[in-house]
């Protein structure tokens, strides 16, 4: 939802990539898949490209990581790089690069270095939470006898 707003509120292209739309079981499609995701961000930039559970894409490098991902990782490091086009201040078009991950320690430490900013987005506390279930419920048919508080004190964690 940041990524959504932020998108709009920069009037920007935005594209929502999770990392099961990049898999692909053909060698090289994957790769493929990655450099066109960027060079539509470039053409239709300024443009801002959200990709949802980085580290499943971008989880740390060892022994035991096969070549397909070493590959993807390879290739979205590159296209990560150069998202500034244009030559003169003027003419300038950028591309957003945005990720998200419940699993930060897992990334790769390459990737982690292209991240400019961080951000950590704590899980919502009771007020937060008893917002939330109010806003969502706010447009549906619910009883008068709804208890709030219990539905907060259960949705913990």
């Amino acid at each position: 939802m940041l990524a959504k707003a932020v998108a709009s509120s920069c009037n920007s292209k935005f594209f929502k990539i999770t990392a099961s739309s990049l898999g692909s079981k053909w060698r090289g499609e994957s790769e493929k898949l990655v450099r066109l995701l960027f060079e539509m961000a470039r053409f239709y930039a300024p443009s801002i490209v959200f990709i949802d559970e980085i580290d499943s894409l971008a989880v740390s490098r060892g022994d035991d990581t096969n070549d397909c991902s070493r590959r993807v990782l390879t290739e979205l490091l590159n296209a990560v790089d150069g998202l500034v086009v244009g030559d003169d201040d003027e003419q300038k078009k950028s591309v957003l690069f945005l990720a998200a991950t419940n699993h930060p320690w897992h990334l790769d430490t390459a990737m982690i270095r292209r991240l400019e900013k961080r951000i950590y987005i704590p899980l919502p506390d009771e007020k937060g939470r008893e917002q939330m279930i109010k806003n969502h419920l706010s447009k549906e048919l619910v009883a008068d006898t709804i208890n709030y508080r219990e539905l907060v004190q259960l949705t913990k964690g």
